[in-house]
């Protein structure tokens, strides 16, 4: 009995292998393009030949394509991925394709990828040294961009999904002890920007906030700041990489927020503005210009190096300010909002180890609660 047309053909070869075909539409050239099955008895091939009429009906069949996994990966981070993040977060992305994901997988056919194969790159960025955080935003971004492969339909499954990733150790934020806080504030006293540094220990403001505020965004006689925008810089996507100076939101919308200010760090704000001469941001250059974040990273290593103290990086104001309005009794649902963090477990999660003693005081004002147990 003849099959119909768009049935597909089913028929025996001379070596005695059955064959089915079915014809998936024409190429860019108008050239017919088929995907043959193939199976020792006619009942095999025939049960394939079902699967895949019914997986073209779904619209879920695959055209045969020999785009390798490089190539893919450049279109969906230049036409679906780069205009939807910060430029920063796709120079992340960006990089983590270039670096790890195209030696370990470029040159497979995204057809021929294989979730095996998937695992493998990922232990084998794991025993490189990439750290867990890295690891999961690599598989991420790639288990999306074959999602967005198979929307295309360039692919009928993902095999990023399933993957087992490495388990991701807690690593406590790490802060100035007060003896610390303090050598590195008079060491920063005498740099010409280490107002900006002592300005992160005393507000908890991330560094590309800090570089982004404006005097508008501060009232010195309220004593208080607002967080609208940060600033960094980044690498552009595309053949032609350019470094990318922009003012942008907060990262998210708990990150846009008051902060009051300290009496001591109003005090010394009043005294930058009247010599500032005009300038529309709080920390800049001379020439009026934003401060590049990289280069204030050395100034803040400079800092460290003279003052005695290893193995800080410039978040570590951050988690200082956190450490000591936590060791001094501010409520933890406050640290949040002035931190700008999107919940109160991220907070508790993050700086809740540094309060040992604070645990003990909250356990002995329960004391006496469960009576006399002498028996």
């Amino acid at each position: 009995m003849r099959r119909g047309r768009n049935e597909g053909t089913i028929g025996q070869r001379k070596d005695g292998l059955w064959c089915a075909r079915i014809s998936m539409g024409v190429d860019e050239h108008g050239k017919s393009i088929r995907k043959a099955f193939y199976g020792k008895t006619r009942a095999e091939v025939s049960a394939k030949l079902s699967d895949a009429l019914s997986a073209q009906n779904k619209g879920a069949l695959a055209i045969p394509s020999r785009m390798k996994l490089s190539e893919w990966m450049d279109t969906w981070i230049t036409d679906y991925k780069a205009f939807s993040v910060k430029s920063s977060t796709a120079t992340i992305y960006s990089s983590l394709i270039e670096n790890h994901l195209k030696p370990a997988l470029g040159d497979t056919l995204l057809q021929g990828l294989k979730s095996e194969m998937i695992q493998k790159a990922i232990v084998g960025m794991s025993e490189k040294g990439l750290s867990p955080n890295s690891v999961k935003v690599a598989h991420a971004m790639l288990r999306a961009c074959l999602e967005q492969a198979m929307r295309n339909g360039l692919i009928f499954v993902n095999p990023a999904k399933g993957i087992t990733l490495p388990r991701r150790e807690k690593v406590e934020a790490r802060a100035f002890t007060i003896e610390e806080q303090e050598k590195f504030i008079k060491e920063a006293k005498t740099r010409s920007n280490g107002l900006l540094f002592i300005f992160g220990i005393g507000t908890g403001l991330r560094i590309g906030e800090i570089l982004g505020l404006r005097w508008d965004d501060v009232d010195l006689s309220a004593e208080s700041l607002r967080v609208r925008r940060t600033y960094s810089v980044s690498r552009t996507i595309g053949k032609v990489r350019k470094w990318k100076r922009e003012f942008t939101s907060p990262k998210s919308i708990s990150s846009i927020r008051s902060v009051p200010l300290l009496p001591e760090l109003a005090k010394r704000l009043r005294q930058v503005k009247e010599d500032s001469d005009g300038g529309e941001l709080v920390f800049c250059t001379k020439n009026k210009t934003p401060y590049d974040q990289r280069n204030m990273q050395r100034v803040f290593h400079s800092i460290c190096k003279r003052a005695g103290l290893e193995g800080f990086h410039i978040h570590s104001l951050r988690h200082t300010f956190a450490t000591r309005s936590l060791e001094r009794g501010m409520e933890l649902k406050v640290a949040q909002e002035i931190l700008g963090h999107s919940s109160i477990k991220m907070t508790a999660d993050m700086y809740m180890h540094v309060m040992p003693e604070k645990k003990r005081e909250s356990m002995m004002k329960l004391s006496g609660m469960l009576g006399d147990l002498e028996i």
